[in-house]
């Protein structure tokens, strides 16, 4: 099996490992959803079509989330989109949707390289392993031990269970994510199936910097685009 899919990694032994910090988790997914003949087009930075046309739910999920996966209804080929940056001017209205979150209406797209999209640095995203940090205060490519996780069922795109080690990859980044705030990458899955991701501010949980070598390399191969397989997304998603 794919490296990637592998959730096996050793317990972290907390008696000898650094102070822990306390953080904070929401979580974001990849929308999959069906392209749209008479839809918004999903537009590259320079205000090129891409291709694709969403309805205007869609869109704007897709640029609340920053990524998205786009079916074509005659072949059920798959394409990924990752956000790109932002236009001068919106494109269309997502307040009816996302009423707290103005300024996604702005967003420009471009193909993404993984298959559930991109992160920073060249790394792609992997479901239940990415995390979203700000990197003054986690620096990108940390591992980060969460005790939280470790021994939680998760389900992959697939349909199949995993129980979670509690090692996550700093792989990405966020418009609203500061401070101790991070947020967990869950893949197709809408809700984080987590314990510790309340989304409150309040609700912090511990979470250990891990500079173990050969840890460090295992998550940051599994972040490179060659080591993630195909979405093999539930046929119901």
């Amino acid at each position: 099996m794919d490296r990637a899919w592998q959730f096996d990694l050793p317990e972290l032994d907390l008696a000898h490992a650094p102070p822990p910090r306390a953080l904070w988790a929401t979580s974001y997914y990849v929308p999959v959803v069906p392209a749209s003949a008479r839809g918004e087009p999903l537009l590259d930075p320079v205000g090129l079509p891409l291709g694709p046309r969403l309805s205007r739910r869609d869109w704007c999920e897709a640029a609340m989330e920053g990524t998205v996966v786009v079916v074509d209804a005659a072949t059920g080929v798959r394409s990924t989109y990752n956000y790109a940056t932002s236009a001068a001017r919106a494109q269309t209205r997502c307040d009816t949707f996302f009423p707290r979150n103005r300024g996604i209406e702005k967003t420009r797209f471009r193909t993404a390289t993984g298959p559930f999209g991109d992160g920073v640095d060249g790394m792609v995203l992997v479901p239940y392993r990415t995390m979203a940090v700000d990197p003054g205060t986690i620096p990108f490519g940390s591992v980060i031990y969460v005790p939280a996780a470790r021994g939680r069922p998760i389900r992959l795109p697939n349909g199949e269970y995993r129980i979670h080690d509690g090692y996550f990859f700093a792989a990405d980044r966020g418009g609203a994510i500061r401070g101790n705030h991070v947020d967990v990458f869950s893949g197709g899955d809408r809700d984080s199936a987590l314990p510790f991701v309340h989304s409150r501010a309040s609700a912090t949980f511990d979470a250990y910097l891990v500079t173990d070598r050969t840890i460090d390399g295992i998550l940051r191969r599994a972040h490179a685009a060659a080591s993630v397989p195909e979405p093999l997304f539930n046929r119901d998603q």
